[in-house]
């Protein structure tokens, strides 16, 4: 029996132990944390908690009533995850519970509060007798959970009060109020209260009800009976309450409503600050409350008188404050030149033509009111600038009209245009809109050229590049230069041609031909020598350019026959010391021969002299040598013909042998004659040299006598005196043939 008892407790060991493993999950779990799953029980995993610890509910479907009676935090995993059918009641301070969908199944209450600083949130309780109620708690605080269906009040705060707080909740269609608010001091904010009897029956004093939703409840969004005052109502929305009546109730005193929103309220706003309307809203019951500043649906907007310029872009917006519900926008206008957006937004450019007023309404349809602002848009005319409609040419030839009548358009009606000229071509003008000039040859090259138009305060222009194009000029005033004084066959005869031809500067250049008689081409160049024969001619200049215009210019030229220039006297010298030097000179023109003898010898040289033209020249021969002797000059004049001449030598020579011979003249020495050394001179003359064909004139040496007279030359004067007397030229004597 005792052995049975031990077996007993230890199996009751060992299921406690299991159902304490299988309650606590799985070893990851950190400590002070509990899990349930879904089949285990919630109260179980809170009796085993300990104060302080997490219990996690994951998702599932729980049936039970769970009582929490210790510091726990209790968390579902979300509504529509983990589902309650039963209730949770709260009978610990410091308890948080979240994350339930929790469903009415008999019992009056979803979630009970019995016990301060209780915080509930993301739960949701439906079909209950009261959804949420807090019983004499203070400082709890009720978030954003969904609260609807109750057969009473959805939220009920009894006895509550120190700032107990409700907050985002959702709470709609519960059969009495949404909120049953029994309590003084606690905070009602960002809730929407919709579909019940009322939206909030207030008992209580010194509460703030502020910013919440009172929307399509049966009779006033919120009522207040006798006996409770300095509650503060504002800044809330009453939506389609009473059915779109008065929607709100005050019989107690000293409440502050202001700044809400009533939907039923169609009295203008005119006057800032805008979405305030200008009357108060009356508050029903026996307080003769008023909402002093009471809001409406507020349709923002520009200045409802808009001023724009023309040309400028310009774009607008309407905007509905204050606005419950959906709503669209009607826009209507007489602007042609405006888009319209669903929006409410409006933009467009005017222009010119679009100058004056024009009207535009702007309307917001709501649910349950709308809201319309008809603005005046009025287009202000702007100077505009006056416009070049022409276009430009943009090159002209040279020597030829340049011309371009520009026009021009203004908007504006009545301005007065003016044109004006800018360039670095000085050949060009501007005479009104017309601008013209002819350009020359030294013009042509590229220019800059501005047009501008103006208004007087506005302008446009055109700025362009002018080529002034090359056109071929012809040469002209051709001259010839004769560089000679006389012109003569063989000798030079240079001219020089010269030519304008103004397109040199842009790398034109120029051919000249010589003519002469029009077709004989006497050579090409700027100088020539013509070496032309004697005669008369007409010489013609023709120059011609790189694209073969010409221009031609003619001078007469008389080439004369060359003059016979004698030769200069030719002219003789033996100079040195010997006695025996022969001199030979020869001549074949007209030449006058000088031959000096003026060396120291005793007896004049043997000379000859040759000469082989038609006619003889005069011959001087002189001795002015330095002996002391007295000279002898021979004159001989050669005026008959050769044979003549040989003929008189020929007898003069036989009548000297005769005289000779009478006079008994000495022998001669037989002492050795030397032999004479031979002079010969050259004479260059301009024209060129006749083969020479000389005629001899000899002198010979004699021997001198044994018996010397005092006299040498005596014999030579006295033959000189017979020759004068016989009228005979003098030659010099012949010497002996033996």
């Amino acid at each position: 029996m005792q052995r049975r008892a031990i077996i007993l407790v230890c199996v009751m060991i060992l299921a406690v132990f299991m159902v304490m493993v299988d309650v606590e999950s799985d070893s990851s779990m950190t400590r002070g944390e509990m899990v349930v799953y879904d089949g285990q029980s919630i109260q179980q995993a809170v009796d085993n908690a300990t104060p302080g610890d997490t219990i996690r509910v994951y998702a599932g479907t729980y049936t039970e009533h769970v009582i929490v009676n210790k510091t726990l935090t209790l968390m579902g995993n979300g509504t529509g995850q983990t589902t309650l059918h039963g209730s949770i009641s709260v009978k610990a301070a410091w308890c948080n519970i979240s994350g339930f969908e929790i469903f009415g199944s008999g019992s009056s209450v979803g979630i009970g509060i019995r016990e301060s600083n209780v915080w509930i949130s993301d739960c949701r309780c439906s079909g209950h007798y009261n959804g949420i109620v807090v019983y004499n708690g203070t400082g709890s605080m009720i978030t954003n959970c969904i609260i609807n269906s109750s057969q009473a009040h959805g939220l009920s705060l009894w006895s509550s009060s120190r700032n107990t707080t409700v907050d985002g909740c959702l709470i709609e269609d519960n059969a009495w109020s949404g909120l049953g608010l029994h309590g003084n001091s606690n905070i009602i904010s960002n809730c929407t209260f919709r579909g019940g009897m009322s939206g909030i029956s207030l008992w209580g004093d010194y509460n703030i009800i502020s910013h919440n939703e009172m929307i399509e409840n049966a009779q006033f969004g919120i009522s207040m009976p006798a006996g409770y005052n300095n509650n503060s109502i504002v800044l809330n929305w009453f939506i389609g309450n009473n059915k779109g009546k008065v929607q709100a109730k005050d019989d107690g005193t000293d409440n502050t409503w202001n700044n809400n929103f009533w939907s039923d309220l169609q009295d203008p706003d005119v006057e800032e600050p805008f979405g305030v309307v200008d009357v108060p809203y009356p508050i029903n019951g026996s307080a003769g409350s008023q909402d002093l500043t009471p809001r409406c649906p507020f349709l923002q907007h520009p200045e409802r008188n808009i001023s724009i310029n023309e040309d400028v872009y310009f774009y607008g917006k309407c905007s509905l404050e204050n606005v419950y519900g959906d709503y669209h926008w009607e826009l209507s206008t007489n602007v042609s030149w405006l888009e319209c957006h669903s929006n409410a937004s409006f933009n467009g450019t005017p222009v010119n033509e679009d100058v004056g007023s024009y009207w535009l309404n702007v309307t917001a349809v709501t649910e349950f009111t709308n809201r319309s602002v008809n603005l005046t848009i009025t287009v202000l005319n702007m100077n505009d600038p006056p416009e070049i409609t022409s276009g430009n040419i943009l090159s002209c030839l040279e020597d030829q009209l340049y011309s371009v009548q520009y026009t021009g358009s203004d908007v504006d009606l009545g301005d007065a245009l003016e044109w004006d000229l800018n360039t670095n071509a000085s050949f060009l003008a501007l005479n009104g809109s017309r601008l013209h000039g002819i350009p020359d040859n030294w013009d042509v090259g590229w220019y800059w050229v501005n047009i501008t138009i103006n208004d007087g305060e506005a302008s446009d222009h055109t700025n362009f590049s002018l080529e002034v194009i090359n056109v071929n000029d012809v040469p002209t005033g051709a001259v010839i230069t004769l560089l000679e004084d006389n012109y003569t066959e063989g000798g030079p005869q240079w001219v020089s041609g010269a030519v304008q031809d103004d397109d040199i500067v842009h790398g034109d250049s120029l051919t000249y031909t010589w003519h002469a008689e029009g077709t004989l081409l006497i050579g090409t160049g700027q100088n020539i020598n013509l070496s032309l024969p004697a005669g008369q001619y007409n010489i013609t200049l023709e120059a011609t350019d790189t694209e073969g215009a010409s221009c031609t210019a003619t001078v007469p030229v008389i080439v004369d026959m060359p003059a016979v220039i004698p030769d200069p006297d030719i002219n003789v010298t033996d100079d040195d010391d010997d006695d025996d030097d022969i001199i030979n000179v020869t001549d074949d023109d007209d030449d006058i021969i000088n031959v000096t003898d003026d060396d120291d010898d005793v007896v004049p040289p043997p000379i000859n002299v040759t000469d082989d033209d038609d006619v003889e020249p005069p011959i001087n021969v002189t001795d002015d040598d330095d002996n002391g002797k007295a000279d002898k000059n021979y004159h001989i004049i050669m005026g008959i013909v050769a044979s003549i001449i040989l003929a008189g030598v020929t007898v003069l020579a036989s009548g000297i042998a005769a005289i000779r011979k009478k006079r008994k003249e000495p022998e001669t020495s037989s002492e050795e004659v030397l032999e004479p050394e031979i002079v010969s001179a050259t004479v260059e003359k301009k024209s060129a040299p006749k083969k020479a064909m000389p005629i001899v004139h000899t002198r010979p040496v004699e021997k001198p006598a044994e018996t010397v007279d005092d006299d040498p030359y005596k014999f030579w004067k006295e033959m000189d005196q017979d020759v004068k007397a016989d009228g005979i030229p003098a030659l010099p004597p012949v010497q002996d043939e033996e």
